[in-house]
């Protein structure tokens, strides 16, 4: 099944190209020490494991199908 995008909207990335820079997200916040890794060598932010991007990335990988995004 392919994507339907919105109407009047040019930028909105087709799903498996969404897909995977989300497992790109998930393979980037994991758990170092307690912390998570990725916010960590990104923002140096401390921030515990799992942080609100990969809570956010494991929703959306579990109902990728859905249409809609859960929010953070």
């Amino acid at each position: 099944m392919t994507p339907i995008k919105p109407p009047g909207v040019a930028n909105v990335p087709d799903l498996p190209d969404l897909t995977d820079q989300i497992r790109m997200l998930v393979a980037v916040h994991v758990e170092r020490d307690g912390m998570c890794e990725g916010c960590l060598n990104t923002w140096a932010r401390l921030a515990p494991h799992p942080c609100r991007w990969a809570q956010w990335a494991h929703a959306w990988l579990a109902e990728p199908t859905s249409g809609t995004s859960p929010q953070p």
